[in-house]
């Protein structure tokens, strides 16, 4: 039975079997793009296969039947060698051929970039496909594994839906248990076909690392849309009150601050570092102070904080 190993090239062999004529003619085109060199199939039946060399005067052969089960098939006959100079065309790597190759690559490393999978399809099949097919490949790879837009939004109910939230019980769990006591709110807008803004929530784990606590999809970013996020968030992880030692943080855009001011019925003292530190740099210029100002800024504890606070406070006692 013939297996496939990514790290050899395809090697025929008379009497080699494959689990059925779909099989033989995957391996068959694979062997041929590897290879680099045009195909005829004189034969290209459920009974039988026969393909042999596109060059004129070439001997390569190949032909395979089922044997007795009239399922599996079997190499009959094999003539190995090429008797003509080989072109290099690849013709035989269609977009779908490549698309269907880059699947298990995209499955396992989903963040592969454009070179990455030139280099893969270059050392394996010896084919060098433009930025274009690359991207356009991939693209189809990663519908394969992923589904599309089409199909996904096909599956919601017939009634219009504008939005959907949505946090697990882990979340929820992961948060109480494990994070910060903070929560940090933003929006961003979603580049797909269909629109919309993403509304999310995220924490701070034990580690310093973003812990998604909750997400929701609306049609815009307004102040509707976020006291819709706030009533269902604090549905699912409050009550809140003045008691929970819990910070908040946005970048106060929508009446923000305003909203979780009235939602949590806590008080909200907020401002933005980013907003600071371009006040302060105009009045206090330079790079030590900046920089021990966002040190100060990002402190997780008191002493980290006092001392970035004391740095500054050497520097120049006015900032």
């Amino acid at each position: 039975m013939w297996v496939y190993n990514p790290r050899e090239e395809i090697e025929f062999e008379k009497g080699q079997l494959f689990t059925n004529v779909d099989s033989f003619r995957a391996v068959l085109k694979d062997s041929v793009i590897q290879k680099g060199f045009p195909v005829v199939r004189l034969k290209n039946e459920k009974t039988r296969v026969t393909a042999i060399c596109g060059i004129d005067g070439c001997k390569w052969r190949i032909h395979a039947s089922p044997v007795v089960d009239f399922i599996t098939f079997m190499i009959k006959s094999y003539q190995p060698e090429h008797t003509c100079v080989m072109d290099k065309s690849n013709v035989e790597a269609t977009s779908d051929w490549i698309a269907k190759k880059l699947v298990p690559l995209v499955r396992d490393h989903p963040n592969i970039s454009s070179q990455g999978i030139e280099a893969e399809m270059i050392t394996k099949y010896g084919i060098k496909p433009s930025y274009i097919q690359l991207f356009r490949e991939k693209k189809k790879a990663e519908e394969e594994i992923q589904g599309n837009f089409n199909d996904s939004y096909g599956k919601l109910p017939k009634a219009q839906i504008l939005r959907i939230f949505v946090s697990f019980r882990a979340q929820k769990t992961g948060f109480l248990e494990g994070c910060r006591p903070f929560i940090g709110f933003d929006g961003c807008h979603l580049k797909g076909p269909f629109g919309g803004v993403l509304l999310t929530a995220v924490a701070l784990d034990g580690n310093d690392s973003i812990f998604s606590i909750a997400f929701a999809v609306a049609e815009c970013e307004n102040k509707e849309t976020w006291s819709w996020f706030f009533h269902f968030f604090e549905e699912f992880f409050g009550p809140f009150n003045s008691h929970l030692p819990l910070t908040f943080m946005s970048d106060r855009q929508k009446g923000l601050t305003l909203l979780m001011r009235r939602f949590f019925q806590i008080l909200v003292v907020d401002i933005v570092a980013g907003t600071f530190a371009a006040t302060s740099s105009s009045k206090f210029p330079g790079m030590l102070l900046n920089s021990f100002l966002w040190k100060a800024a990002k402190s997780y504890d008191q002493i980290s904080h006092n001392e970035a606070m004391s740095t500054i406070k050497d520097i120049n006692i006015q900032a």
